[in-house]
């Protein structure tokens, strides 16, 4: 993993495998909550969705520079 600070934004970069890891940890986030809320389960809603969900609302707002959270900007590498 490689950080710079690029217009003041902290700029993370990650290869393919660490990409996967956070994958998997998103994944298990959303198994973890889908235990918990049974509404979820109910309705099957999948636990890939549900641990997605937060990082589809916040890396957004994470990148963009009008928000008080631009913060963080990630750059994924398609190679090993």
């Amino acid at each position: 993993m490689e950080t710079t600070v690029v217009n003041g934004m902290l700029t993370v970069k990650v290869n393919m495998l660490q990409t996967v890891a956070l994958a998997v940890i998103v994944y298990f986030f959303g198994v973890f909550v889908r235990a918990k809320v049974p509404v979820l389960r109910r309705f099957s809603i999948p636990a890939p969705v549900i641990g997605g969900l937060p990082s589809l609302f916040l890396r957004p707002l994470c990148a963009c520079r009008e928000y008080w959270l631009s913060i963080l900007m990630a750059h994924y590498k398609q190679f090993l």
